[in-house]
């Protein structure tokens, strides 16, 4: 099964920025996401998907170009259990300079039982200080571990 989303967003240069979380105007965006849904007969794997997702946007006001392209692989298994692994290939204008965003990295949940769901993370890419006036790139790694209690009525 195929999954697919297409939309064109612009920003205009007469926006307020003041009202929203937009923070910069005369911007095009144009993001597009394909995926497809594998069900294969496997007692382990229930379904695999790779996924696309694209985000690529000009900013009139600096002329340049950035980009997010993220290509990942999904595996769902049983007990709700989804592992997932990514490449990040992305780009982003900020100060009116282009940095490379580029990452990869892996998520990984389950339902250990009813009432307890554990998810994990784990992103090592490039980052952006977001200063305009010592703006540098750099390297970071990210983690998370995320435990949520679902508690249940008795019968």
């Amino acid at each position: 099964m195929y999954l697919n989303f297409f939309s064109i967003n612009y920003v205009s240069p007469d926006f307020n920025t003041e009202f929203g979380y937009l923070p910069r105007t005369d911007v095009l965006t144009i993001p597009v996401e394909t995926s497809y849904r594998y069900y294969p007969e496997s007692n382990v794997f229930k379904m695999i998907s790779p996924i696309y997702y694209g985000r690529h946007t000009r900013d009139s006001s600096s002329g340049l170009r950035e980009s997010y392209n993220f290509l990942g692989l999904s595996f769902t298994l049983p007990h709700q259990t989804q592992l997932r692994v990514e490449k990040i290939f992305a780009s982003e204008v900020f100060a009116a300079k282009r940095f490379d965003r580029g990452a990869y990295g892996m998520t990984a949940e389950s339902q250990l039982i009813k009432q307890i769901r554990l998810s994990l993370s784990f992103r090592k890419g490039k980052y952006i200080c977001y200063d305009p006036q010592s703006r540098y790139h750099g390297k970071g790694t990210r983690a998370s571990i995320g435990l949520m209690i679902q508690p249940v009525r008795a019968s």
